[in-house]
């Protein structure tokens, strides 16, 4: 079992080595100078993003889980929701429900803070997290496009 309580400055040690495995499983090692500028977001309250830590009742604790997410204006609707945008459970805590935790803690903060809902993407492959997704959420149609703005596009 695992607490989930929000992420403060004292879990960097638990979060980085975590947060690290999950950027592992999108290409090359995160380095420390990026991971140094999102932990630093996820613990200043003037900034949109925040998160949540899942800690193995062990002693030591572990970091064996985490979601960060932010707020997001909704202007067709006129109301906020919120982006779930990192959820991450280490592969030892999978299947012991875990994801479907973290989720829940994503949506009560969302309810405190009036979001209508909480949005999330992942990979058309990633086959294990899309079974729970599908019994907590419902799939949308929408399709997710990316424009660079550090790199030079062909003009057309």
């Amino acid at each position: 079992m695992a607490e989930i309580v929000p992420i403060s400055r004292s879990h960097f040690p638990l979060w980085r080595p975590l947060y690290g495995a999950y950027a592992l499983t999108f290409g090359p090692e995160m380095s420390d100078p990026v991971a140094r500028i999102v932990f630093g977001w996820l613990v200043d309250a003037s900034h949109p993003v925040n998160g949540v830590i899942a800690l193995s009742q062990g002693d030591p604790a572990v970091a064996v889980g985490f979601a960060h997410f932010r707020a997001f204006p909704r202007t067709l609707d006129g109301n906020e929701a919120g982006f779930l945008d990192d959820p991450f459970v280490a592969p030892e805590a999978r299947g012991s429900s875990l994801a479907r935790q973290l989720i829940g803690a994503v949506e009560t903060h969302g309810r405190k803070q009036g979001w209508t809902e909480v949005r999330w993407v992942t990979s058309e492959t990633n086959y294990r997290a899309r079974r729970l997704y599908d019994q907590v959420a419902e799939r949308s149609d929408l399709l997710t496009y990316r424009a660079s703005l550090q790199e030079s596009r062909p003009t057309e």
